[in-house]
Order: C-alpha cells, then structure tokens, then sequence
C-alpha cells in the first residue's frame, strides 16, 4: 500500500509542478520508453531478491551484450544478435550462481568482482571505441511499440507463473527465510540459487538487446548504474531487501514506475542530473532506514526485546 501511495504522491506533485505536462499522451509514452527496460530488469531479478541476494554486476554485463550483440547483428543479422544477448546473460548468470552457491563469498562482493571483471574486458572488446553501431534498419524495425509491448507482456506472464506457481518461486522464498530452514525442508539451496541468477542474466540480456535497439549501438557505457537502479526501484516498491515470505512481485512494477515518473518529473523541471543522483540516493537511504527499523519497532510492540534509542 505504502508504495502505491508514494506513486500517487509523487505523479499529483510533478503534475502540479509541471502543469499537467506529466500526464499528457506524448510525456505518458515516453514514460514507458523509460518504465519498460526497468520493469524488465526488476522481473529478472525478483528470484534473487526472494532469497535475499543482489547481482551487482547487471550493468556491466548489459554492456557486454549489447556489444557482442552489435557485432553479431552487423555480421549475421538482427536474430543472431538477439541470440548472442540472451546466451551472453545466460553464461554469465551461470557463473555468478557457481560462485554465490559454491563459495562463501558474500553476494556483493561477488558481484562487484565481476562486475570489474567484465568492466575490465568492454574497451578490449570495442578497441577503445564508445559505440559500436547498427544498421539504422534494425534500429527502426525493432524499437516498435508492439514489438516492446509483446515482449513486456510475455516477460512478466512468464515471470508470474513461475514466481507464484511453480517450486523455483515458493523455494526461492523459502531460501531468504532461513537458508538452513530450507535445506532441511529438502529444498536444493544450490541449484535454486543457480537458476536465480541465470534467469537473471536471461533477462539482462533482454533489456540489452531492446537498449541497443533503441540506442542503434552497443558500449562500455551501456547500462552504467542499471543494477544500483534496479535494487533502487526494487526497494522503493515494496520488495524487502532480505526478501523471504513477504517478497512480492509486483515491487517490480511499482518500483519501475516510480523511477520513470521521478526521471521523467525530473527531466521535465530541468533539474541537474547530478542534482537527480544526490536526492535518489538520499530517498533510497531513507527507505532502507525505514524498512530496516520495521522490524525492530514491531519486536518492541511484541515485547520481544528492547530497543535502545540512539
């Protein structure tokens, strides 16, 4: 409800500073342009979250497919190129779950290795070039909105099903609750943890190709900060940040719009982008404030333990 709330607030008090130019037809679509590629990333990323995990290298992996996949789309074509995305995601995703499920690495720092990892590989692979193009062709016959809608659709139908009615959801919860919990219960910790950031790296790969589609080009820039955006937007539409039982899948939707309207609402009063980083990183250490005191505050009410107030 919480969330819900804030997105109304938020969308009455950019319409009211912009004039009613928030929700005019032309702003509204390109509020989805913005909203999509968010809504995609927080689908692919609800497992992980479920089990109380992040993956910290989202963005540089975006750039590494969108890369390989303008080099595959100006050799063989566009499908290829979708094709290259996809197993690209999927590869990576696979060695992030081997490691987060057979090491005693905390997910973070995984993460971030990785991520320099792959930073380390995007300017070898462009031979110091920022864009590698596409044909302008592609560009025009993909970046439709059917072709966006379509596949938006079929991403969060997927990711429903298999979130609420199949064991890789129930389990994945079951693993934030309690890991040893669950192992006990006979759940296979290490293959859902694998699977988590596989279907991860799958759906990064899908927001890579529809970014280089909609850029007309791959880079080593392509998708700076998409994760931290991600776990942002995650946050802000309810997910808790330790997931378990009350991990729920529509903080995909909530917190993606929240983004896009609070980009868009930014962008439309002409604030500075370095202005917009500073006030998003303040709400989100607010929210993390909140949402870590909850339970405390809850406990005190219980009588379980005292909290002392700093």
């Amino acid at each position: 409800q919480l969330p819900l709330l804030g997105l109304l607030i938020l969308t009455l008090v950019f319409y009211l500073l912009t004039g009613g130019k928030l929700c005019s037809l032309t702003n509204l679509k390109s509020i989805f342009q913005q909203s999509y590629l968010f809504i995609i990333g927080c689908l692919g990323v609800v497992f992980l979250m479920a089990q109380g995990a992040v993956d910290l290298s989202t963005g540089s992996l975006i750039g590494l497919c969108s890369i390989l996949g303008a080099y595959t789309c100006n050799a063989t074509g566009v499908l290829p190129g979708l094709a290259v995305c996809l197993v690209t995601g999927a590869a990576v995703g696979c060695l992030n779950g081997v490691i987060y499920s057979e090491s005693r690495i905390p997910v973070f720092i995984q993460g971030l290795s990785v991520n320099f990892l792959i930073k380390g590989l995007l300017y070898r692979l462009t031979n110091g070039q920022m864009t590698i193009s596409i044909d302008h062709a592609v560009k025009q016959q993909f970046d439709s909105l059917w072709i966006i809608l379509v596949s938006l659709i079929a991403c969060a139908v997927l990711t429903l099903y298999l979130y609420n009615y199949t064991i890789f959801g129930k389990q994945s919860k079951a693993i934030g609750a309690g890991q040893t919990a669950a192992r006990q219960s006979g759940v296979n910790v290490r293959w859902i943890k694998r699977f988590a950031f596989i279907f991860s790296g799958l759906y990064v790969g899908i927001v890579a190709f529809f970014t280089l589609v909609k850029t007309g080009g791959g880079g080593p820039t392509v998708g700076t900060s998409f994760e931290f955006n991600i776990l942002i937007a995650m946050t802000l539409g309810g997910m808790p940040i330790k997931g378990g039982a009350k991990a729920n899948i529509r903080a995909c939707f909530l917190g993606a719009i929240l983004m896009a309207v609070y980009t868009n609402g930014m962008v439309l009063l002409n604030v500075d982008p370095r202005i917009q980083e500073i006030v998003k990183g303040m709400v989100f250490i607010a929210v993390m404030t909140m949402t870590g005191r909850a339970p405390l505050v809850k406990a005190r009410k219980r009588g379980g333990f005292k909290i002392r107030e700093s």
